[in-house]
């Protein structure tokens, strides 16, 4: 149908408007063709985009449901047109909204978690390491769900990729036990997460150590640059022998000094008095 659509258009100088700005309850093509599962009509739209220099709107929402493509895409768990929509928005620099929820606050992540879609869940998780956006792991959708209820009930190998990327992304992660039926997924969970806590807390006392160190080495490279300038405000015979010395016990024993130069007084250069 788009193809016959398209064949006239081209026929007649016709430019399709693709991004549909008065379709019925805010639908464009492209919304519908993901509503509908519809991976040519999908081709044939980012095709006909692509030669006519359009560029497709990826995140506008339908005024119903609130839904979107990428939302749609993992709702009916298809891989592919996950992996299109992607494509298309890096090869157009448009930014996903990977964490934008439905009216039913749905967002892709949980969508994927409760299909136990795992390639989605992967996907999702690369493109936002590749384009720089952190998921959101601890919104309830309308039944009051995590991404990780889901998946605990369903799938331990889902489970232990989001609990690594909390950890990556020092993200502390919401979950209810009582809503986890699969009691081994909820024991792999718990230990899980306190491991992680345990590694997590490991690498802040780490980065505490490293920052005291840095701070130490801070201190002693500002401590010889006070030395510096007392040392020199001592040979230009702005400190006194007896002040010197105290300045340097002072810097020694880590006290703050604020010796500074003495106020520089104007001279009268036809003055010639000693």
């Amino acid at each position: 149908m788009f193809q016959l659509l398209k064949d006239y258009a081209n026929s007649n100088n016709i430019k399709l408007e693709l991004n549909g700005k008065e379709c019925i309850n805010g639908y464009y093509p492209l919304l519908f063709a993901c509503k509908f599962n519809n991976i040519e009509m999908i081709k044939l739209l980012i095709d006909y985009a692509t030669e006519k220099d359009i560029k497709l709107e990826l995140n506008k929402k339908e005024n119903i449901g609130g839904n979107f493509p990428l939302l749609l895409a993992c709702d009916n768990n298809n891989i592919e047109i996950v992996q299109f929509l992607m494509d298309y928005a890096t090869n157009n620099n448009i930014k996903l909204l990977l964490n934008e929820k439905n009216n039913g606050r749905w967002y892709p992540l949980s969508k994927a978690c409760d299909k136990n879609n795992i390639e989605i869940v992967k996907l999702l998780i690369n493109h936002a390491n590749k384009n720089n956006i952190k998921l959101e792991l601890n919104e309830k959708n309308i039944h009051g769900m995590y991404p990780i209820i889901y998946a605990g009930n369903k799938n331990i190998t889902m489970v232990q990729m989001l609990v690594d990327y909390a950890y990556e992304n020092e993200i502390i992660l919401k979950y209810e036990e009582n809503k986890i039926k699969n009691y081994e997924i909820l024991a792999f969970l718990k230990k899980y997460i306190s491991e992680t806590e345990k590694r997590g807390k490991s690498i802040r006392n780490r980065k505490n150590k490293i920052s005291r160190e840095e701070r130490n080495n801070n201190k002693k490279e500002n401590i010889e640059e006070k030395r510096k300038e007392i040392e020199n405000q001592e040979k230009l015979g702005w400190l006194s022998k007896t002040k010197y010395s105290d300045e340097i016990k002072k810097l020694s024993a880590g006290i703050s000094i604020t010796a500074t130069a003495p106020p520089v007084e104007s001279v009268d250069p036809n003055d010639h008095h000693s």
